[in-house]
């Protein structure tokens, strides 16, 4: 994603300071026409959609409800998931990305990549998913959550693919905090390729399969391609304000605006959490690959 904020001067640099910054209450969003898909077709500042829980999976009856059930255990940790990098990818992005891998995959389409991927260094991402849940699953103990009751905001910086996302926000879910809204912000979502559109689609259908799943409201989805429109999009009453978790997940050396976006759109003792870059720049490791 752009990696850098447009200066602030005069009223405007006024406006987005901490201290002039006003909470309030998320507001309650009109479900009676849930848009199932993201609208690419205009550009605009952010798109929203709700997912198809259909699409997730095309079996009837007890085989859709076991692959289901499956998929979510392994997200959840709680059965082994499979990951692995796929040829193609490396010839299209001159680079690995790691996905779920089997027989069957309601998100294999989601993935996850970086100098750094779990296949490479395999302790670094889930010692940060483990991170946060761990300061979330300590703020339940103590009786002192800082998101609402109608579910945490979540919102996450160069999120890609999305596998990432997908599993720590699972985790979340696992601790019996339901998920209210989710932000996604990367450049790559500007002009989505096909690939990057079919992560969105699998990732928010999931997001409303599990809802219903759990019974809870279905979560909001919005999508920004610039860090730019995201910020705006934070401020005070705006549709991205009151974010509960902030995470930079994409391991680079230093976000110079990262603390500037936290402290617009977060909720009061809300968490902000970035991963630093753990691999040497002649980090030279590579994942096992697997023919498609």
């Amino acid at each position: 994603y752009d990696r850098a904020l447009a200066e602030k001067t005069g009223k405007a640099a006024a406006s987005s300071a901490p201290s002039a910054r006003k909470v309030a209450a998320p507001k309650a969003f009109s479900r009676s026409d849930l848009r199932e898909d993201f609208d690419f077709s205009a550009a605009a500042p952010f798109r929203v959609a709700f997912g198809r829980a259909s699409r997730v999976c095309y079996d009837g009856g007890s085989a859709r409800r076991e692959r289901i059930r499956l998929a979510l255990a392994q997200l959840r940790g709680q059965a082994e998931m499979k990951l692995g990098t796929v040829e193609e990818d490396t010839l299209r992005y001159s680079h690995e990305v790691v996905r779920h891998i089997g027989p069957y995959s309601p998100f294999a389409g989601l993935g996850e990549s970086g100098r750094c991927h779990r296949l490479v260094a395999p302790e670094t991402r889930p010692r940060f998913r483990d991170f946060i849940v761990g300061r979330l699953r300590a703020a339940i103990a103590a009786g002192t959550p800082w998101w609402s009751e109608q579910g945490l905001r979540y919102a996450s910086l160069g999120s890609g693919e999305l596998l990432f996302d997908l599993e720590l926000l699972e985790r979340i879910r696992l601790l019996g905090v339901p998920i209210a809204q989710v932000c996604l912000i990367d450049r790559v979502y500007c002009k989505p390729s096909a690939n990057v559109r079919r992560s969105l689609r699998e990732f928010t259908d999931w997001q409303r399969c599990v809802a219903q799943l759990l019974r809870h409201e279905p979560t909001e989805v919005l999508v920004f391609s610039t860090l730019e429109d995201y910020y705006d999009a934070a401020d005070r009453d705006g549709p991205a304000s009151c974010c509960d978790v902030l995470v930079l997940c994409d391991a680079w050396p230093g976000c110079d605006d990262g603390a500037r976006v936290a402290a617009r759109c977060l909720a009061p003792d809300a968490l902000f959490a970035a991963l630093s870059d753990p691999c040497p720049a002649d980090c030279e490791a590579s994942a096992p690959r697997l023919r498609s």
